[in-house]
């Protein structure tokens, strides 16, 4: 049992590891095609408007959707693709900690879409 409680951290730590080289692979790739640039001005932009409009997207149910119809709207309209099976799955390797925060980022989203319109 020893070993496998110490074999325990160790692949903790590979799993951390492997996901800072992807995620370092992911920025590399983003900037090599010129995406990078594109998508943190979105991003500085979408902070800059949310802040302008008193939005920081974790209002609830009375600025919009609720989160399964927000996860809803982004699968089906903004990704053209049906939800995932298994959703917490999917937001942990998107790097989310939560459900709740990867719903939070999809009501920022939501609510930068509305405002922009």
């Amino acid at each position: 049992m020893a070993i496998r409680s110490a074999a325990l951290p160790r692949a903790g730590k590979a799993a951390m590891n492997d996901q800072d080289k992807t995620k370092d692979q992911l920025l590399d790739e983003l900037r090599l095609s010129g995406a990078y640039e594109r998508l943190a001005e979105r991003a500085r932009q979408k902070k800059h408007v949310l802040a302008r409009h008193g939005i920081n997207g974790t209002e609830g149910r009375a600025s919009g959707p609720n989160p399964a119809e927000l996860r809803l709207w982004f699968f089906e309209q903004r990704l053209g693709r049906p939800l995932p099976d298994d959703m917490d799955a999917f937001t942990r390797e998107l790097g989310f900690a939560e459900r709740a925060d990867f719903d939070s980022a999809l009501r920022r989203e939501w609510l930068y879409l509305q405002v922009i319109k």
